[in-house]
């Protein structure tokens, strides 16, 4: 890499598909490309579009939100995200208040009433990190705290166990079956859906990237994104080429080579 593990790769990047927290990742937004209304997904799908700001993340720039309705990124219905079966949703946010609930991620639609897929949001006043799983809630006593860094993780066993983790350690667990029924629902980064007219209780902070994957991280896991957010993103710079010569004196044959 060019980066260290806590610093961001530039815009332009994409996920290193050999990398092993990268087997399951189905999309990977790094939110580093400091202006416009672009949210670029590091899996090479298409972007999300909103009206976000940009602000100086911990790592470099990071996506900023104000509580602003009508602002958050969203990614258009697309079948990598439509995930039935275990699943993990990563970010590392710092809120700056939670005067209304405040979504980090959620796949939702919003009509008549809120239909949730999936989705992790911060309570009103409290701060309390919220999963959402098929409209089932649950709340943790764990909260958020205002202007300090965090990576939350939440993950679902695809059976019972609710998982939620804060940079790298597990806080919480919870019991509760539940299944995740096939939806044709957009994702917001920072916001929730509001029956297709724009979105709602939109984040106030940053969120220096946000990530789904189509299974429950291990602990190990966890605690390597946590320590290394950007590692499963590939380097972009140019590669060269080198070949090598049968170690035989006598050989003149070309028999091996490799990328550095």
């Amino acid at each position: 890499m060019l980066w260290t593990p806590q610093s961001k790769p530039a815009p332009g990047a994409q996920i290193d598909w050999w990398h092993p927290l990268a087997r399951t990742v189905r999309g990977y937004w790094l939110c580093n490309e400091g202006g416009g209304r672009l949210l670029n997904d590091l899996c090479g799908m298409s972007p999300a579009l909103g009206l976000p700001a940009w602000g100086g993340g911990p790592g470099g720039t990071a996506l900023k939100l104000a509580g602003v309705n009508n602002t958050a990124p969203e990614c258009a219905n697309r079948p990598s995200l439509n995930i039935t079966g275990p699943l993990t949703i990563a970010a590392r946010v710092m809120p700056d208040s939670f005067v209304t609930s405040a979504y980090i991620l959620a796949r939702n639609l919003a009509a008549p009433t809120t239909s949730m897929q999936y989705g992790l949001y911060a309570s009103a006043g409290t701060g309390d990190v919220t999963p959402v799983i098929e409209n089932a809630v649950w709340s943790p006593s764990k909260n958020l705290t205002r202007g300090k860094l965090v990576s939350v993780v939440f993950s679902y066993d695809g059976v019972s166990l609710w998982s939620l983790y804060f940079d790298g350690k597990v806080v919480a667990t919870q019991v509760s079956a539940k299944t995740i029924t096939s939806q044709n629902y957009p994702l917001l980064i920072g916001g929730r859906s509001n029956a297709g007219t724009g979105n709602v209780y939109s984040w106030n902070g940053l969120i220096d990237y946000a990530a789904v994957f189509a299974s429950a991280l291990l602990p190990s896991e966890v605690a390597w994104l946590a320590a290394e957010p950007y590692s499963m993103i590939a380097d972009p710079s140019p590669r060269r080429y080198f070949i090598f010569k049968s170690e035989e004196a006598a050989s003149t044959s070309w028999i091996g080579g490799g990328f550095w």
